[in-house]
């Protein structure tokens, strides 16, 4: 199929990896079915994958972000130990 972006490559379905910021997550999604030119690189994913992981990120909203800070408060900072003499 020709690309619709270029129009001088062909498009072929690949496998990629599907990546996506939703809200302040990043999801990545291996082994998402695509049609990638072998010219200009363009990437469109397949629509019907696309809405399977849309409906499985809004079913449960978007996965926590586990490497997010959170601000310690008084009772969890550390003490601070003193030299042993």
């Amino acid at each position: 199929m020709p690309c619709p972006i270029c129009q001088i490559g062909r498009s072929r379905l690949k496998l990629v990896t599907f990546t996506e910021v939703y809200g302040r997550t990043l999801v990545s999604v291996p082994n998402t079915p695509a049609w990638a030119c072998d010219f200009c690189h363009a990437v469109q994913y397949d629509s019907a994958a696309i809405s399977r992981i849309e409906a499985l990120v809004g079913q449960a909203g978007p996965p926590p972000n586990r490497n997010r800070r959170h601000p310690v408060s008084s009772r969890q900072k550390p003490s601070l130990m003193s030299p042993k003499a």
